[in-house]
């Protein structure tokens, strides 16, 4: 078998085992009746709409302070709660969602292959691009869990509180 052949069968197998790593999903931005369609949303299971998600300029949406000024680690040592609040995920972002909102819509095999993460605004130096949780004594997480993330000198540590319970999930 020569190199050409080598590498078009290497091609070959590389993007069959690729496109089974990735979820059959598709991001659901508007009411779709079609029910052929693969962005078809049943009216009576949902609202279909687009929702941009937390942008940079989201903020805290007034449950905490948007800037907090810390001038040293003596007068607030790193791991030193400044502030807490708490903010529904229906009203956090660039714009508020409805909990009947259809977000995605999966093809039955993914049923139990999906997980719900949280994320910082990893491409900023002050909000959560450096995982600084370790230095607090905190574990660093090893599958999708809450972490403490560097936001300046302070730690900040997301959490999802289930509503109908009250209780943290995980």
């Amino acid at each position: 078998m020569n190199i050409l052949s080598r590498a078009v069968l290497l091609t070959l197998a590389g993007s069959l085992w690729l496109g089974q790593a990735q979820a059959t999903c598709y991001r659901i931005t508007a009411t779709n009746t079609n029910a052929s369609s693969n962005y078809y949303t049943d009216p009576s299971k949902g609202i279909g709409a687009a929702w941009s998600g937390s942008t940079d300029t989201s903020g805290s949406i007034g449950t905490l302070p948007t800037t907090v000024n810390i001038n040293n680690s003596l007068f607030q040592p790193d791991g030193t709660l400044i502030a807490s609040g708490t903010v529904s995920a229906l009203e956090a972002g660039s714009g508020s969602y409805s909990a009947d909102q259809i977000l995605f819509r999966c093809t039955a095999d993914e049923a139990g292959k999906l997980y719900e993460y949280y994320a910082t605004n990893g491409d900023s130096e002050w909000a959560g691009k450096v995982e600084v949780g370790a230095a607090a004594g905190l574990r660093k997480p090893t599958a999708p869990t809450p972490t403490a993330w560097r936001c300046g000198p302070p730690i900040w540590r997301p959490a999802n509180i289930t509503p109908a319970t009250g209780r943290r999930g995980r």
